[in-house]
């Protein structure tokens, strides 16, 4: 499979929906303009290129509730972090974000939470807990290396002062 924005779009089949057969169905934002570049190439298709944006879980949009600090208790968390959801992985920034994190040598600065699944080559690729160790900001960085479900994740999200997403690919 091919790597990159080129991978977020499908070319739907007369099986899947048989009136939007050979439509390009263009999977994010950044996609876009691979969109864009297409319908100026091939003017042809330009009327067959749709944008399916990402869908919200309705678990995302429910009120916040009790159960909320609850689970963030349940991880050690306190609200108020700076979060990174996603693949501990180079690619998605990690290690950027923790120079940049220790850089800020702030002893005041909100803790970092990093959550995300970590693969076997992740931690070969970036050794989170390594790098918070030599770059002296261990003590201030939690790092979340399991998966989580829904409810969880939406705590995480609603306990964050901020959201960062430094990755270098998508």
């Amino acid at each position: 499979a091919a790597a990159g924005p080129a991978s977020l779009v499908w070319w739907l089949l007369p099986e899947a929906h048989p009136a939007l057969a050979g439509t390009a169905v263009i999977g994010s934002y950044a996609a876009l303009y691979l969109a864009g570049a297409a319908a100026a190439r091939f003017p042809e298709f330009a009327k067959k290129l749709r944008l399916a944006t990402p869908g919200i879980e309705p678990v995302f949009l429910a009120e916040a509730g009790p159960d909320d600090d609850a689970r963030l208790a349940d991880l050690g968390l306190e609200p108020g972090y700076v979060l990174f959801v996603g693949g501990l992985r180079r690619e998605k920034g990690v290690d950027r974000l923790i120079e940049a994190y220790a850089a800020l040598g702030d002893e005041a600065a909100p803790p970092l939470v990093l959550a995300g699944p970590r693969p076997t080559e992740a931690v070969r690729d970036v050794a989170p807990e390594r790098l918070c160790r030599e770059k002296g900001v261990e003590s201030r960085v939690k790092i979340l290396p399991r998966l989580f479900d829904d409810w969880q994740l939406r705590a995480l999200y609603r306990g964050a002062y901020v959201l960062v997403m430094p990755s270098l690919y998508e």
